[in-house]
């Protein structure tokens, strides 16, 4: 066992009985966020509603303006068009960008789309914000993404980047996996999740075919969003990124 300075826990004194271990301090983000989910797993009702897009038409459109995104020096993946399509549909869905102010009784409906994106980094998990997204086009979302995401991976963004969320997206489709359940940040109402996509065979024309299917997972604070409310703006989304043509506006 490493030796430490701290006296031992009665977690880590139980489990030194049975073996060698070692301590391994959370780091300071990984502090805030384990405190940050805590509160929401412990004060918010939480539902996940789940589905799923055809995905080629938006690969399809990213494929067409793939020179224009190269010309700009962006690597371009399906994700500014995923946020640009929240950021739209959360205008005409206003509960779930809002912050729900349980001292007040009320909710905070926010005239503004500030995207929070969680960025896996070697400190761990990082949230940056895209702020006044439903104001920006595709590239610059893909601009403000790429820069936001390395400088949360390189350590240097400041804290000023990683506030004033809005409604919050988190993706682990390169990671893998066929769905999960993001726990909504306080005091936000809701949190869109995106896996992995995969080819999955659906009924086309009489027959049967293989599409690029991508599912959707969305996470609400039920205190604040009913699920007729939740299934209308994944509904409202979806048809979004299946028929992509307005975002690259």
């Amino acid at each position: 066992m490493a030796q430490s300075d701290t006296p031992l826990s009665v977690v880590e004194t139980e489990a030194a009985l049975f073996g060698a271990v070692d301590r391994e301090p959370l780091t300071p983000v990984r502090r805030v966020v384990a405190e940050r989910m805590t509160t929401s797993w412990r004060e918010i009702p939480q539902v996940t509603q789940f589905d799923e897009i055809d995905l080629q038409p938006l690969e399809r459109l990213r494929q067409h303006v793939s020179d224009e995104a190269g010309e700009a020096g962006v690597r371009l993946t399906w994700l500014p068009f995923i946020l640009k399509a929240c950021a739209r549909t959360l205008v005409s869905h206003p509960a779930l960008n809002a912050a729900f102010d349980a001292q007040a009784g009320a909710l905070v409906l926010k005239r503004y789309v500030n995207l929070g994106v969680a960025v896996d980094t070697p400190a761990g998990l990082m949230r940056p914000v895209i702020k006044d997204a439903a104001d920006l086009g595709w590239l610059d979302i893909a601009r403000r993404l790429a820069t936001l995401s390395r400088g949360a991976r390189e350590g240097r963004l400041p804290f000023s980047d990683m506030e004033g969320a809005s409604f919050s997206v988190t993706s682990l489709g390169r990671i893998g996996g066929t769905g999960f359940t993001p726990l909504v940040f306080p005091p936000e109402t809701a949190i869109l999740g995106i896996a992995r996509a995969s080819h999955r065979i659906v009924p086309e024309a009489g027959g049967v075919t293989a599409r690029l299917r991508l599912p959707l997972v969305l996470t609400y604070d039920h205190r604040a969003v009913d699920g007729a409310t939740a299934g209308r703006f994944l509904t409202e989304l979806a048809a979004c990124l299946e028929h992509p043509e307005p975002l690259a506006s």
